[in-house]
């Protein structure tokens, strides 16, 4: 990562072209070495890792802003958030990517949890 370049965007549009410039890479290393799934995670207010698992078919749409979405308000404390309001997207971090040592078939790529295109501000993680 270069020096000029940002590790948090206020703009959804901005971040998924950092990551579309990238996907190509990472996918192909994570092919390379035999990973099947990715868990896309992120950590609640209270410090919890919450995730789902992507298979790799559907990689470059979740590095896209499209890929499976969360009820945050139904797993975790979000005041902002009801059971009115849509799922949140995760946008993972494609410099935040790393191959489980216990079960290599397994990456973990952590992500900011956006709503509506904006990253949420209880998203601990950005």
């Amino acid at each position: 990562m270069s020096k000029n370049e940002k590790i948090y965007y206020e703009n959804f549009k901005d971040a998924v072209e950092r990551n579309r410039k990238k996907i190509p890479s990472v996918h192909k290393k994570l092919k390379a070495a035999g990973v099947k799934y990715v868990l896309s995670s992120w950590i609640d207010l209270h410090g919890i890792p919450k995730s789902k698992p992507v298979p790799m078919t559907d990689f470059e749409p979740l590095c896209l802003g499209k890929g499976p979405q969360f009820a945050v308000h139904s797993i975790s404390f979000v005041p902002e958030l009801t059971p009115a309001d849509s799922d949140q997207v995760m946008l993972p971090d494609l410099d935040a990517v790393y191959i489980c040592p216990w079960d290599t078939t397994t990456a973990i790529i952590f992500a900011a949890v956006s709503y509506t295109h904006l990253t949420l501000p209880t998203t601990p993680y950005v």
